[in-house]
């Protein structure tokens, strides 16, 4: 049975899942940043009223109930100054929403940005393929975005193997790794070659040591117990 053909966010959506390194989304760091401020602005502008509310039922003259609302629960919600209640509750409202905002920028501020090849990558990929997404929609790539976008997964890989992949990666052959689907068929390198390259590097290497360190003269060398050292 052939397999079905993808196309629209579904053939980019199944490209991210199976490509994990393009699966990249903008943080909208300025739009968080602003909703944060709207918010606290708001919260700014409630602690003032609640605090004018507070000041006006703490008059004893004015009865036992009304000087209570300040100092109790009870009272408050019995009170007949339903907006004195109903600021307390706007607040807890948006104290709730502000406090998440607040969580979920600092959480996308610790993200890191993609690494410039499966930006590149993933940019490519809407660009010879534009029948999956509209132009507009495909904007969150354009270079302008690039330092609002996050990676969701990042392969952490060793600084070698990052250099290697940069300079020479064509010296070690690509890996026919393709997404299902005539629209949405994509191609992508592979860095497993790369891994077990410098794994083979660093097995040679340490094998080599001790070579080289009785060739430049470590034989001379005797290891004796603390005190009786001898060369």
């Amino acid at each position: 049975m052939a397999a079905a053909t993808l196309f629209g966010y579904d053939a980019v959506a199944t490209c991210m899942n199976y490509h994990r390194d393009l699966a990249q989304h903008r943080r909208f760091g300025v739009l968080n940043a602003r909703n944060l401020l709207y918010l606290q602005s708001e919260l700014i502008s409630l602690e003032t009223r609640l605090a004018e509310l507070d000041a006006q039922a703490n008059d004893f003259t004015r009865g036992n109930d009304v000087w209570s609302m300040p100092r109790s629960w009870h009272a408050l919600e019995r009170g007949q100054n339903s907006e004195h209640l109903e600021i307390v509750l706007k607040i807890r409202d948006r104290l709730d929403i502000y406090n998440r905002a607040l969580q979920y920028q600092a959480w996308l501020l610790s993200q890191k940005r993609p690494d410039t090849r499966p930006m590149r990558n993933l940019a490519a990929f809407l660009s010879t393929n534009p029948t999956n997404m509209a132009t507009r929609d495909a904007e969150f790539v354009a270079p302008k975005h690039q330092d609002d976008l996050i990676a969701i997964s990042t392969a952490e890989k060793e600084p070698m193997v990052r250099a290697l992949e940069r300079r020479f990666y064509w010296l070690f052959g690509f890996n026919g790794s393709e997404l299902a689907g005539d629209n949405g068929g994509m191609t992508r390198y592979s860095d497993g070659k790369l891994q077990n390259f410098v794994r083979i590097c660093a097995v040679v290497v340490s094998s080599l040591l001790p070579i080289l360190y009785v060739g430049f003269g470590g034989s001379d060398i005797v290891f004796a117990p603390p005190g009786n050292f001898t060369s």
